[in-house]
C-alpha cells in the first residue's frame, strides 16, 4: 500500500474556464497526495553524494497544499553514495507511483552512480536545479533558504529531520563559503529555491482564439468575446 494517494479537486476543465473568466495566469493543479494527515500538491527530493570530508545527504519535501509552504518529510545521511541511491529508490516505492518525478542534484556527479543503481521499475531521475549552472548559485541558494527559515517570511519548515537542523545550526555564513564544502546546506536551499521559481504545482492557463471564417460566424464570435472580457472586467 503506498503512503501516498492522489486526491482530485473539482474538474480540470472547470477551473480552467474560471481562471480565464477572472484573469488568472495560472491556477493550481486539481489534484494533491495525500496520507490521511496532510496534503501536499507536490512533492520532491535532492541528494548529494559522500565526499572524502562530507557524508552523502539526501531530503524530501512536500508543498502544503493549502499554503505552498514547504516541509521536510524525510532525510537520510550515508558515506556509501550506494545507500543515497537505494534510499531514493526506497522512499519512490514507498511513497507511490508518479508521486515523486524527479530529484535535484547534479547530475554529472550523480548520474554515474544513479546508472549503477537504477531499475527500469523504479528509475531515479536527476535533473539540475535552477540557477546552478550561475557562478553564485550558492549564495542564491543560502539567501534563499536564510529567507525560508526566517520569523518574517517562513516558507519552509524542518519539523522532525534533525539531521538537516544540525547541518543549518551548525553553517556559518561566509561569502567565501563553497558548495563543496557545504553540500546539505547547497541542496537544501537549492530545493526551496527551485520550488519557489519554478511553482510546479500551478499550471498555465492557455487561451486559443478561433478565427471566424463565415460573417454569420464572425458575429457571433464577436459577440462571445464581447461578454468574456465584460465578464473579466467585473470579476477581475
Amino acid at each position: 500500500m503506498p503512503k501516498f494517494t492522489k486526491q482530485l479537486f473539482g474538474d480540470p476543465v472547470v477551473n480552467q474556464h474560471i481562471a480565464e473568466i477572472i484573469g488568472q495566469r495560472t491556477h493550481i493543479r486539481p489534484f494533491a497526495w495525500t496520507d490521511g494527515d496532510s496534503q501536499y500538491s507536490h512533492i520532491t527530493g535532492g541528494m548529494v553524494l559522500p565526499t572524502f570530508e562530507q557524508d552523502g545527504f539526501l531530503i524530501t519535501t512536500g508543498v502544503d497544499h493549502k499554503t505552498n509552504i514547504v516541509h521536510c518529510l524525510e532525510e537520510y545521511e550515508s558515506d556509501d553514495p550506494h545507500r543515497i541511491i537505494e534510499a531514493a529508490q526506497r522512499i519512490q516505492k514507498d511513497y507511490g507511483q508518479g508521486v515523486i518525478s524527479t530529484w535535484w542534484g547534479n547530475p554529472e556527479k550523480l548520474m554515474s552512480i544513479v546508472n549503477e543503481k537504477n531499475k527500469k521499475d523504479n528509475p531515479v531521475l536527476i535533473s539540475a536545479p535552477i540557477d546552478s549552472e550561475r557562478p553564485d548559485a550558492f549564495g542564491i541558494y543560502t539567501a534563499r533558504l536564510k529567507t525560508a527559515l526566517s520569523e518574517s517570511c517562513k516558507t519552509f519548515y524542518i519539523n522532525g529531520c534533525v539531521l538537516l537542523r544540525n547541518h543549518i545550526l551548525s553553517f556559518v555564513q561566509d561569502k567565501t563559503a563553497k558548495q563543496d564544502s557545504n553540500p546539505v546546506i547547497n541542496i537544501a536551499g537549492a530545493i526551496v529555491h527551485t520550488l519557489m521559481v519554478t511553482r510546479p504545482w500551478e499550471q498555465a492557463i492557455e487561451r486559443k482564439e478561433l478565427i471566424p471564417t463565415t460573417q454569420e460566424v464572425h458575429a457571433q464570435y464577436t459577440h462571445e468575446k464581447a461578454i468574456r472580457e465584460l465578464e473579466q472586467q467585473v470579476y477581475a
